[in-house]
């Protein structure tokens, strides 16, 4: 029987995606040390709560930079933020912010001792 379901070509996406997961190590001075990963380059501070991802290499387009505050039990939690519309593919870079997880959340740094995970997802377009 022409033209049913069982006789249709299977449709292919043209769209894939891809994630690539680092994460960083946090020092006495704020500084974000890659522990594990591939994908993102390093991490800096542009300001207090304020970083910039940088990646290794970028094919595509950026739809999500997942930021994971690592804390230990007793500590007040954070939470990390993708700054929308901040991914530079010339650049090889994205910002991001952290917050206090608090009646008023407030830009600050992780604290030494926490972990940064930082998960960027990607499209593809083929």
């Amino acid at each position: 029987m022409a033209g049913s379901p069982g006789n249709l070509a299977p449709v292919r996406d043209t769209n894939e995606t891809w994630t690539t997961t680092c994460v960083f190590d946090i020092g006495g001075t704020g500084a974000h040390t890659k522990r594990l990963g591939k994908g993102i380059l390093s991490v800096t501070r542009q300001n207090t709560g304020q970083f910039t991802a940088n990646f290794t290499d970028v094919g595509g387009a950026l739809i999500d930079l997942d930021v994971k505050i690592q804390s230990p039990a007793a500590a007040v939690p954070q939470i990390g933020k993708y700054v929308v519309d901040s991914f530079s593919a010339s650049a090889k870079s994205a910002q991001f912010e952290v917050y206090s997880v608090t009646t008023t959340p407030v830009r600050i740094d992780p604290v030494s001792g926490y972990d940064v995970v930082i998960t960027a997802k990607w499209l593809k377009t083929l």
